[in-house]
């Protein structure tokens, strides 16, 4: 895979790129409205675009709108960005009746801006994921993920990932400190075991793994801790 890399150094880069697009988007569809109504979009409602804009990226951060789209569907992001959406129109309107401005504005205009933005969102982020579900099946912006523990829990993160091949990820390994007397010689999916838990955290500091699933049962709460405090310094 010799483009692994070849993206991810300009990941901060898109992260602020994709920020400024969505401002843009919710910018320009209070234009859109303006057309589609017939009306001037004056200083008014640049300045409700402007707060609307605030409230949505801080909400966006938030509720993780702008993390790794690899381990998330297209379908939970659209859901995220409708309800964040919906909950800075609502207190767009609030502070338009409380300072008593809601006059002022055109309830049809600000209406069609209200649905046209989160449609474009969802319309950007889907295209935007087809375009880098072609970078991904040329090699591009892919990225390595290692499993803790061989059982039926690993079985399903392997197949969840083969029937999601534009996540563009590839496993590593599994690792699993028990003996293969205690495994029974099972196979995940017909992968064996890599290593130890030691040897993941070996693997992890040269940089072999971009992520770690963990599917320990719960009832090893403290391993998984020790586990993760441990990932943490890697």
């Amino acid at each position: 895979m010799p483009y692994h890399g070849l993206i991810r150094q300009f990941s901060p880069a898109f992260g602020i790129l994709h920020r400024i697009l969505d401002a843009s988007l919710v910018f320009g569809c209070m234009h859109v409205a303006g057309a589609l109504y017939g009306a001037p979009v004056t200083g008014q409602y640049h300045l409700v675009s402007v707060w609307a804009i605030v409230l949505y990226l801080l909400m966006a951060e938030a509720r993780g709108i702008y993390g790794s789209w690899r381990t998330s569907h297209v379908r939970d992001e659209s859901l995220r960005i409708v309800l964040v959406w919906v909950v800075v129109v609502l207190c767009l309107v609030f502070f338009g009746f409380v300072t008593k401005t809601t006059v002022e504005y055109s309830r049809v205009m600000m209406s069609q801006w209200a649905i046209l933005v989160p449609l474009a969102l969802i319309a950007e982020r889907t295209i935007l994921r087809s375009v880098l579900h072609l970078f991904r099946e040329q090699g591009f912006n892919s990225r390595t993920f290692a499993i803790v523990g061989k059982n039926e829990l690993a079985e399903r993160i392997l197949k969840a990932v083969e029937d999601e091949k534009w996540m563009g990820m590839h496993l590593v390994g599994i690792y699993d400190d028990r003996s293969a007397e205690r495994l029974k010689d099972r196979r995940a999916s017909g992968k064996p075991v890599k290593g130890t838990l030691q040897d993941l955290l070996r693997d992890c500091r040269a940089g072999m793994a971009d992520y770690v699933y963990i599917s320990l049962p719960m009832k090893a709460d403290k391993r998984i801790i020790d586990l993760v405090n441990q990932l943490a310094n890697t």
